[in-house]
């Protein structure tokens, strides 16, 4: 592991310290699209650490929601009721936190890794053609992608 593996967001209440290792991040809750929800989705944990006063502060798991229309044409980002990503940060830290989020998604393993691993785990479930669809879809994912995706809140959605 080096130093450039790293990525860092300063925000007002301290320094976020994002490490590019499949143990930092989870892929969990898919679901996909159904009669009442037409769009597919997937929760995204990231850990990272917290430096408040160049003193280590602890771990922290944060959550965003990958949100696709089932024909994969459009994504948002959605920001769950707790422990969000995007949590108590001005709109600065927001967009580097969305610059983070495409840099970890594009361009690091550690998300593709999470998304194989998913895929194996799901590979002969009912519904296993669409989710492979929807996976493969993420893993494909490109900058304009996540630069063009609005950063929603949950209650905003509903």
């Amino acid at each position: 592991m080096n130093l450039f593996d790293a990525k860092i967001i300063t925000t007002q209440f301290g320094v976020e310290i994002y490490v590019d290792e499949i143990k930092h991040i989870q892929v969990t809750d898919v679901h996909l699209s159904s009669p009442d929800q037409p769009y597919h989705e997937c929760l995204v944990g990231v850990e990272y650490t917290l430096l408040r006063d160049k003193e280590f502060y602890g771990n922290r798991m944060n959550y965003f929601w990958i949100r696709m229309t089932e024909d994969f044409s459009s994504l948002t980002l959605v920001e769950p009721e707790t422990q969000s990503l995007f949590a108590v940060k001005n709109d600065e830290e927001r967009q580097a936190t969305k610059m983070l989020i495409e840099d970890w998604l594009i361009k690091t393993d550690a998300f593709k890794d999470s998304i194989n691993q998913l895929m194996n785990d799901y590979k002969n479930q009912k519904d296993s053609v669409v989710l492979t669809q929807f996976l493969e879809h993420l893993l494909h994912l490109h900058s304009n992608d996540i630069q063009t995706a609005p950063v929603q809140k949950l209650e905003e959605l509903a």
